[in-house]
């Protein structure tokens, strides 16, 4: 789970000036994967492999959306500005199927 100590930690921000900024941040990715991948919560919970994955996806979304925080409202702004390393790891976790010994 993605928390603001983490971010701040990965971000390497210190003080508090950007905390809410940064929350809104954590909040608006938290909700960027649930909306976009079905039983999120179910699957973040069951699968280890599932859940470290998708942190690293919730990092690169708020790490984008902390460097481009002035085009985030900006009409001429789309997802472009994601990698193609972020879409594809959507398309991963998207189509997940846990991996079992069977």
């Amino acid at each position: 789970m993605i928390t603001l100590p983490s971010v701040k930690e990965y971000l390497r921000i210190d003080g508090s000036a950007e905390d809410a900024l940064l929350n809104s941040l954590i909040a608006a990715a938290a909700a960027y994967m649930a909306g976009s991948i079905d039983d999120y919560a179910d699957t973040y919970t069951a699968d280890a492999n599932f859940a470290a994955l998708a942190d690293m996806l919730q990092f690169a979304y708020i790490v984008e959306a902390y460097r481009n925080r002035d085009a985030v409202n900006d009409p001429r702004a789309n997802d472009k500005h994601f990698s193609y390393l972020f879409f594809a790891q959507m398309t991963q976790l998207q189509n997940w199927t846990a991996v079992t010994g069977e």
